[in-house]
């Protein structure tokens, strides 16, 4: 029992330590992926593979992931994982992988079809970008574009023109020149109907305006400010002054109550002292509403009427100005 149960710890301890170990977790799937493809099951080996490689990129694992995808029939990836491959056995050499990569990386590319594509001539250098079945290529790219072989829909765009597409399809080998012709500029905007504006014609555009002749439809002009002004000051004092009686005479009647529930010695029942608060708050109230009123009163005085004399009018105004 000891024994089983310190087998069972020590495996434990290995499986802790090899998740915690990107590079042990990747040898065993690596090793995995090996079995996997030996009994056939090449969908299962890619994707460890790939997993082993995103842990411990290695050259080997990168060489076995472009031959599983070759196998499985993913051209297109597995020539990019075999040219890098070969490239990084180049780097360390690795005489004994070269030959293997170059030889499966010349059959992947057999198999493939390629596009040679000739930009639009009115938009060469001005940000045009040619996409292969909605993936964009890169300019380096154009002169030889893999693809496997099938339909495929090659476009052209830029800013400010229409994109032009093209279908083309392509056997095993094949080669074949996409040539775009110039784009479309798009068509400005048809400027808004408020934004437009109509010439005016001679005849529309009286030399002399003519003069208003007298009628008893006539509106009548607008009443002065001054007016509006001495009216709303007269409303604001009624009712300023109107709020201060009524203030007022509240605060007179709580002033009996303290009076009542207080005794000479200002010792008061719960009922006196919340009379004597509310009075108090009441008294400023009264008060402050009748400056108020005071205010608009005295404006509803002074301020001139919109029937006073041009000349009394005038004096304020030098009078004011003098001052």
């Amino acid at each position: 029992m000891r024994r089983r149960a310190l087998a069972t710890a020590m495996m434990l301890v290995s499986a802790v330590a090899m998740a915690d170990d990107p590079v042990a977790r990747a040898n065993t799937l690596f090793d995995e992926a090996k079995k996997l493809l030996d009994d056939g099951h090449v969908a299962e080996a890619c994707a460890r593979f790939d997993e082993s490689y995103r842990l411990a990129p290695r050259g080997g694992t990168l060489l076995n992931l472009g031959l599983c995808h070759e196998r499985e029939g993913k051209l297109l990836a597995a020539r990019r994982e075999l040219r890098d491959a070969l490239a990084m056995a180049r780097r360390d050499g690795r005489a004994d992988r070269e030959p293997v990569a170059r030889e499966h990386l010349a059959a992947v590319e057999a198999k493939l079809a390629w596009l040679v594509v000739t930009p639009p001539p009115n938009v060469v250098g001005a940000g045009v970008e040619i996409r292969v079945d909605g993936a964009p290529i890169a300019p380096d790219d154009w002169s030889a574009v893999a693809v496997e072989p099938g339909r495929h829909v090659v476009a052209a765009s830029a800013a400010g023109f229409r994109t032009r597409e093209m279908t083309i399809t392509l056997d095993t080998g094949a080669r074949e020149t996409v040539r775009f012709d110039a784009l479309e500029p798009l068509a400005a905007a048809p400027p808004s109907a408020s934004a437009t504006t109509l010439p005016a014609t001679p005849s529309a555009i009286p030399s002399t305006p003519p003069a208003p002749s007298p009628s008893h439809d006539v509106p009548p002009p607008p009443a002065p400010r001054s007016d509006s002004l001495r009216t709303s000051a007269l409303v604001a004092g009624i009712a300023s002054v109107a709020i201060s009686v009524a203030t007022g005479a509240w605060a007179l009647e709580r002033k009996g109550v303290v009076s009542a529930e207080c005794t000479a010695a200002k010792l008061c029942s719960q009922t006196g002292a919340d009379a004597a608060s509310t009075g108090r708050s009441l008294v400023v109230v009264s008060t402050v509403a009748f400056a108020i009123g005071a205010v608009g009163f005295g404006a509803w005085f002074l301020l001139p009427r919109a029937d006073a004399p041009h000349a009394a009018q005038g004096i304020g105004f030098t009078a004011g100005g003098t001052f």
